[in-house]
């Protein structure tokens, strides 16, 4: 359970740093 909790963050990490991502990239093409 643990290693999947671990997965779990790592997954969430990854997908809040695509989501800043792609803001900073909205923000930067208007």
């Amino acid at each position: 359970m643990i290693q999947a909790d671990k997965a779990y963050s790592r997954a969430a990490n990854i997908l809040n740093f695509l989501k800043k991502l792609i803001s900073i990239m909205g923000i930067s093409e208007q």
